[in-house]
């Protein structure tokens, strides 16, 4: 069982955070939903409140407009934002491919760079050449694969960033991330580093903070694709009990201001809906004429065509195979305080 690591407390605290970490990630008894937000659903929404977005001076390819995303913050936690699937039909797809074909390459980290010697291939590409329809054999690579470093590199061992531990940001990523970031609000937002993680539907996180940015200012804004997750939010101590949330394929959750350093925790992975996945990855309705018109989206850019192409290019049945096991999810970053550099002692 994939199970990261959960933070000491401080001396003294209670702690009200792993209770509740416990009762949705044990497996030997049914699993009581009813006090977790499914905005799916309708439930316990009286625990939630509309967030009212900015709606940016042009469209970003893949996404509905902005008028149309449904937004909403936590009574409890009003610096935790919910951003329910703001995704046209399909375009999940290019996500998908993107952390599955190309985020795990070098020069970006990976977990498996500690134990194992993979090179330079392509850990997607290999796997299938090895494995073909077996693509989750849990001996295959890809199944190995916990998590992947973009930008500035986050160091698990030591908790930091490092000036000269980096690679390239995605540009993709990048307008992906300052796009939503506009939209709660944060139009300065600048992403320089990204944690991808790959969870299976025996994984977990345990509660800890991500405090290691310099800027706390800047929101963490995380993406979710594949299967459901029960993700755990609560306050700067462990002794705040968190509220439970439905994170489904496409969702968007945003910590800031007053959550930008709260306890957060994912104590459960679940097999998604398998009608709702269809809806969210058929592509029947993306012509690849798409590149040529601007009706619906703008698609001036290269990039934009870039997204449409790869839509229609992938291999979706190995890849839907893998996510049927799988849920991504990629939190963009902004580590530095703006016009700042690092600390001297970094």
């Amino acid at each position: 069982m994939a199970t990261y690591t959960e933070e000491e407390n401080r001396p003294d605290e209670v702690d009200n955070f792993k209770p509740i970490f416990k009762k949705y990630k044990r497996r030997d008894r049914p699993l009581d939903t009813s006090d977790v937000i499914d905005f799916d659903n309708g439930n316990n929404l009286h625990k939630v409140e509309e967030f009212k977005l900015e709606e940016p001076d042009h469209l970003l390819t893949g996404l509905k407009p902005v008028k149309k995303w449904k937004a909403y913050c936590l009574k409890s936690n009003p610096g935790f934002l919910f951003i329910v699937n703001p995704f046209e039909n399909g375009y999940q797809r290019y996500w998908v491919s993107r952390c599955v074909k190309d985020y795990p390459c070098r020069p970006n980290v990976r977990n498996l760079d500690a134990y194992m010697d993979v090179g330079d291939i392509n850990i997607w590409n290999s796997s299938m050449d090895t494995y073909k329809d077996d693509i989750t054999n849990k001996e295959c690579v890809m199944m190995k694969l916990r998590w992947v470093t973009m930008g500035y590199h986050y160091h698990w061992g030591t908790k930091k960033y490092y000036k000269d531990s980096k690679a390239p940001f995605q540009e993709d990523m990048s307008s992906l991330g300052r796009y939503v970031a506009s939209a709660i609000g944060y139009p300065k937002f600048s992403p320089e580093a990204a944690v991808l993680n790959y969870y299976h539907l025996d994984s977990s996180l345990s509660g800890h903070t991500d405090h290691s940015e310099f800027d706390h200012s800047a929101p963490l804004i995380s993406f979710s694709f594949g299967q459901d997750a029960i993700f755990l939010i609560g306050g700067e101590t462990k002794e705040t009990e968190p509220s439970a949330v439905f994170l489904r394929s496409g969702d968007i959750c945003v910590m800031s201001s007053s959550a930008r350093l709260s306890y957060h925790a994912v104590p459960r992975i679940m097999e998604s809906s398998s009608e709702r996945n269809h809806a969210c990855f058929d592509i029947s309705g993306i012509s690849k004429l798409d590149t040529e018109s601007s009706s619906s989206h703008s698609c001036e850019s290269t990039l934009d065509k870039k997204i449409v192409e790869r839509i229609h290019s992938d291999n979706w049945d190995f890849m839907s195979k893998y996510l049927g096991q799988t849920r991504i999810n990629f939190n963009i970053r902004q580590v530095l305080e703006p016009n700042r550099e690092f600390p001297a002692e970094s």
